[in-house]
């Protein structure tokens, strides 16, 4: 069992100069009046040294600093305890959407979300050596945009629970991290893709190759956020995918990872895979037999494009997972490229 938070003792603070007062209202300004309603000003200003701490403890660059800690709170003569999560970032898209997310798959109800993003300079060894404040829109010469995320929940008594917790944001920021490096990677080799199909048309139909290429400048524009890509090579008459050495990006750069499933087992081809390889189609669009931990904890989207020899010979596929977006939603398949012919 964890040890109970025995108090309100005064939360170390840095050695840089910091005006607390200033970093309360930072931390908790866009918080919603409700979430904070039930807290005092020493509250609050208890719970923003705590963050301060946080912010302050030395950070590697592009790595993540994971707290968990107690709290307790006592008003009007009832106690009652809290757990908070704190997770220090380089600023980044997805991480507090992703966070909840996995609180969610793990049961864990937040009762309190701040997230700022804060103007941090620090020194080689990663130790802070200023705070210039807020960063939601831009960081002053000298400072780096640094995320902030600050959650209240219910206390978590059980350090197996606190464990699994960490360990599941753990792997969710480093799937952020890969997804945000590479994204542009992604875009451009599905971008020479296209250009293979335009310099050299396969020997398929001409209207599935148009309606193939319409289909994928859509999801290239703002309808689909890329997360993983990985090319495979498949021997004619053979079932097996072999994966091209050093052609995964995103999430699928770790050659391990596999998003498709056969019974309980994780495997690189299924036979539908299969059998979109013998069929006079350019495109693959399915749903990938894993989750993802980035944006939305929901299955992945899978598109898989053939790849052609300049013989026009298949030669594998270029495979793509990641999440179409909410603006992907809100027209009706009848307007999507491709998938409007299955309707």
């Amino acid at each position: 069992m964890a040890k109970k938070p025995s108090g309100k003792a005064e939360t170390p603070m840095p050695a840089i100069p910091v005006d607390l007062g200033a970093f309360t209202s930072l931390l908790f300004g866009r918080v919603a009046a409700e979430d904070i309603a039930e807290h005092d000003s020493g509250d609050l200003a208890r719970f923003a040294a705590g963050a301060l701490r946080s912010l302050c403890a030395p950070r590697a660059a592009r790595s993540t600093r994971i707290a968990v800690r107690d709290e307790a709170l006592d008003h009007a003569g009832i106690r009652r305890e809290i757990t908070i999560l704190e997770v220090v970032n380089d600023n980044m898209p997805f991480l507090l959407d992703s966070t909840l997310a996995e609180l969610a798959e793990q049961g864990v109800e937040p009762r309190l979300v701040a997230h700022p993003i804060v103007a941090v300079a620090r020194d080689a060894a990663g130790a802070v050596t200023r705070i210039a404040g807020d960063a939601s829109a831009r960081a002053p010469e000298g400072t780096l945009r640094e995320s902030l995320i600050h959650i209240h929940v219910d206390w978590m008594p059980d350090p197996a629970a606190r464990e699994r917790l960490v360990a599941g944001l753990e792997r969710v920021y480093a799937d952020v991290r890969v997804a945000v490096d590479d994204w542009s990677q992604m875009r451009m080799r599905l971008g020479s893709a296209m250009q293979a199909y335009r310099n050299n048309p396969p020997p398929l139909p001409e209207e599935e190759l148009a309606e193939a290429m319409r289909f994928l400048d859509w999801i290239s524009g703002d309808n689909f956020t890329f997360l993983g890509m990985r090319e495979y090579r498949y021997q004619a008459g053979d079932s097996a995918a072999d994966e091209v050495g050093g052609t995964g990006l995103g999430i699928l750069r770790d050659p391990k990872v596999m998003v498709l499933r056969r019974g309980r087992e994780l495997v690189a081809t299924t036979p539908e895979i299969r059998a979109f390889l013998n069929k006079p189609q350019a495109l693959i669009i399915t749903k990938a037999n894993v989750k993802s931990r980035v944006h939305r904890r929901v299955h992945l989207d899978y598109v898989g494009v053939k790849l052609f020899t300049a013989d026009g010979r298949l030669d594998g596929e270029l495979r793509i997972v990641g999440l179409l977006t909410s603006s992907a939603y809100t027209g009706t398949a009848a307007s999507v490229p491709y998938l409007r012919l299955k309707v």
